[in-house]
């Protein structure tokens, strides 16, 4: 009796490792976690504007918890309107507004969070892997045709991914004539939506960017097929993530959106513990860094060389068989994969003897 249980004990060590919870980035990306909020600002004279006020704080108590917008008050004595805005978390202005009459506070947060955009992603966040949204006219073939091939390349890599991915990727295309709606949602991305110039970004989780907008030449098919890969990699690969996750658009965030999401993840993303394993993760330093020039060929690895070089620091990710699999967690999983086999074997034999 003492044998089978020190056996399944020692059973339960080895296979505790391979059963821990792993997440993506694009899972932790619909988590609130280390997610760009926004302000609102009224300046207004309290005393004076009082219905000003008063409506402000209407609209604050209504929408709080729903967005990610906080909002704040500054008393300015002498203000004969209001002057309402929009900022980021460095203080910049995203748009601005002078309300004279209550009710333009409501027409000020409609601009900031209901452009057609922003309901689409509400609408169809938990259906798609990702948004790929493009700031370029209908017959802009060349760049249009970097992100189809970038998409197509991208659905005959999911199956590699740390986890495999079924859902499609929405590309949304909003040419010149309708940049004035999406002002906000561009402003906030750090773009400028009276430039002429092309713009690619990828939107995931709670309106989340992936990295920074992709700009002119900078839209290459490489260059969207890497972000779009970085989502599907394993939040545990080393790398910072800060970049990927930080940044995000104005966006409201309801419970048929979350019930939507726990239904494609499997899991409740807002779960407390899912929140507080996931924090655990974040709070890791990260070992490497990205390589700028990922590859997504398989890359041959000579075990040999490597284990007689154990002193010397290994900087860069190895590929395997996609592009998060590193040499370590390769060296790792094998040497429990053998570990298993041994305990297994030792098991037996003692079951025989006995």
């Amino acid at each position: 009796m003492k044998k089978t249980v020190f056996f399944f004990l020692l059973m339960g060590m080895v296979a505790g490792p391979l059963q821990a919870c792993r997440f993506t980035i694009r899972e932790i990306g619909y988590t609130p976690l280390q997610l760009q909020t926004y302000i609102m600002q009224l300046e207004v004279d309290t005393v004076a504007r009082k219905d000003l006020f008063e409506d402000f704080v209407r609209v604050a108590e209504d929408m709080s918890g729903t967005t990610n917008i906080r909002y704040r008050i500054a008393q300015k004595s002498g203000l004969k309107n209001g002057v309402i805005s929009l900022l980021n978390t460095r203080g910049i202005t995203i748009a601005r507004k002078t309300v004279s009459v209550a009710g333009e506070t409501d027409a000020f947060y409609e601009r900031m969070l209901f452009s057609p955009l922003q309901r689409t992603l509400e609408q169809q966040i938990g259906n798609v892997f990702a948004f790929v949204v493009c700031f370029y006219e209908r017959n802009d073939r060349e760049t249009d045709q970097k992100v189809e091939d970038a998409l197509e390349q991208f659905r005959k890599l999911a199956p590699t991914l740390d986890k495999s991915v079924s859902e499609q990727i929405m590309k949304i295309l909003v040419p010149a004539s309708r940049r004035k709606e999406e002002e906000v949602v561009m402003r906030a991305a750090g773009l400028d939506p009276a430039a002429p110039e092309s713009y690619v970004m990828i939107l995931y989780g709670r309106g989340r960017l992936v990295g920074a907008p992709l700009k002119g030449k900078e839209i290459t098919t490489d260059h969207i097929l890497n972000q779009l890969v970085m989502l599907g990699t394993d939040c545990e690969c080393g790398i910072d993530l800060s970049p990927l996750l930080i940044r995000s658009i104005p966006l409201q965030w309801t419970e048929r959106m979350g019930q939507k999401v726990a239904d494609m993840l499997g899991f409740d993303a807002g779960n407390p513990m899912i929140l507080s394993e996931m924090s655990k993760i974040l709070s890791k330093e990260p070992t490497t860094t990205v390589d700028e020039a990922l590859t997504f060929a398989p890359r041959t690895v000579d075990l040999d060389k490597v284990l007689g070089k154990t002193k010397q620091r290994q900087e860069t990710p190895a590929t395997v068989s996609g592009p998060s699999k590193t040499l370590k967690n390769t060296l790792l999983y094998t040497g429990l994969f053998l570990g298993i086999i041994l305990i297994t074997g030792l098991g037996i034999f003692f079951f025989r003897k006995k």
